[in-house]
């Protein structure tokens, strides 16, 4: 009889999710990702519409990122009231992106210990599984909400 995983005395690995990770440890990738961002959010301030929303154009729904651009504007002139109208995860994505400038200039060693905490962050805490959850979550409620 086949025993289940972790009934032989051996712990079951956790599923890992990572995502700061694989962005430090990939620099051409974490450097395209971080520029191709700043060149969106410094075109959408300067009011050129580059990208629509695919979900939204289909659906009519917001998709779990929609309204974080416009949110990240109203924080950064200081309106805190309208930027968590357009979406309650701004502040969470301006702190992971300022995580992935840190960790893409830090000299070595620091860089390496910085990505190692990085990794055993994202190991032990699973926070970027939990992330994906919420803003799945908050996508639904609030397009449950305001239909």
């Amino acid at each position: 009889m086949k025993s289940k995983p972790g009934e032989d005395g051996r712990s079951r690995k956790k599923p890992r999710v990572r995502l700061l990770s694989v962005l430090l440890e990939n620099r051409r990738l974490g450097w395209a990702m971080l520029i191709g961002g700043l060149v969106y959010f410094g075109l959408s301030s300067l009011g050129i519409r580059v990208a629509t929303c695919p979900v939204r154009e289909l659906s009519d729904w917001r998709c779990p990122g929609c309204g974080l651009t416009t949110s990240t504007k109203l924080l950064l002139q200081g309106r805190w009231d309208g930027a968590f109208n357009a979406h309650w995860f701004a502040p969470v994505f301006m702190l992971f992106w300022v995580s992935v400038a840190v960790g893409l200039i830090l000299p070595e060693p620091r860089r390496g210990q910085f990505l190692n905490w990085v990794r055993t962050s994202e190991r032990v805490t699973q926070w970027p599984l939990v992330l994906g959850i919420l803003l799945l979550i908050y996508a639904l409620t609030r397009n449950i909400i305001s239909n």
